[in-house]
């Protein structure tokens, strides 16, 4: 199976979070934006900052996202992608999610395979129904 995989999954994956995506087993090619990474390391960051005395459990987070995060194929922000995120989705949705869904898109047009759309955002998840993914989440 293949998935566009937004930071969502990610992250409960690298917190250990109970309802983690129980497909993740089955992606055997996960692909995101470069947008994720960010989101995982800003996230990451902000709790070593906020939780020093868990320390620990940040440091093994870290090297968990480093690992998922070498698995994933990660893809540019390119000018096409950022124009549809602008104007090319009509759906309701902030400025991250549109970016994601745009490289999904992006990705899938490229592909003949099909491609399933992975997230625990509820409104991501509508949005990329309405624009014919299968969602996992």
């Amino acid at each position: 199976m293949i998935a566009y995989v937004d930071s969502s999954v990610m992250l409960r994956l690298v917190f250990e979070e109970p309802e983690s995506l129980a497909e993740w087993s089955f992606i055997q090619v996960g692909v995101s934006s470069v947008l994720a990474r960010i989101e995982c390391m800003r996230t990451l960051q902000r709790h070593r900052i906020l939780r020093p005395r868990k320390r620990v459990s940040i440091d093994t987070a870290e090297r968990s996202a480093a690992l998922l995060l070498a698995n994933v194929t990660m893809l540019r922000l390119s000018d096409d992608i950022l124009e549809r995120a602008a104007h090319g989705i009509d759906v309701p949705l902030g400025t991250l999610d549109a970016l994601h869904l745009a490289t999904a898109l992006q990705y899938r047009a490229t592909s003949a395979e099909t491609i399933y759309f992975a997230t625990h955002d509820h409104e991501l998840a509508d949005a990329a129904r309405a624009f014919g993914f299968p969602t996992l989440g």
